[in-house]
């Protein structure tokens, strides 16, 4: 692919070749694009690629330029889509780690309080079921987290 000054894009190619029908010029030989030889995969060197080929007024149709440009379209919708859903993938993964890591600090900091070990087992098993609760337990100063626990224990908290 050419980029830089003086380079072409899709859609400037496609008007290119708009004008020179109108005009009436070229020559009268045909280019096909063969969708089947070109690689989507996103490597680039040999074997695939866009392949222009001259041919004859015969077997394969002719690729109009308006064509072209609304392949060019779809081809940016597509790649804007999938960037969208990449983004979209890397923050839920971002809080589902950050989540993970909150549940295992739960742990440590019931340890800090005045707890049996069976209640606080039970009490790290209740908070951690539910995300909102993690981060309820997190915001509330050291000094009511124990209240907070013992209202879970004894199931005055809601599910």
């Amino acid at each position: 692919m050419t980029t830089g000054e003086g380079a072409e894009g899709p859609a400037e190619a496609a008007e290119a070749v708009d004008r020179e029908e109108a005009l009436g010029e070229g020559d009268d030989t045909n280019f096909t694009i063969n969708i089947d030889d070109m690689d989507f995969s996103g490597n680039s060197g040999s074997g695939g690629g866009a392949t222009s080929t001259p041919t004859s007024k015969g077997g394969k149709k002719r690729a109009r330029a308006s064509d072209l440009a609304s392949m060019a379209d779809s081809f940016a919708t597509l790649v804007e889509k999938a960037h969208t859903s990449m983004n979209e993938l890397s923050k839920r993964i971002g809080y589902a780690q950050v989540m993970s890591q909150a549940r295992k600090n739960v742990f440590v900091e019931l340890m800090k309080l005045p707890l049996q070990s069976n209640d606080r087992l039970r009490a790290v098993d209740e908070i951690v079921k539910n995300d909102k609760r993690v981060d309820l337990f997190f915001s509330l100063p050291n000094d009511h987290k124990m209240e907070f626990v013992c209202m879970v224990l004894t199931g005055i908290l809601p599910p």
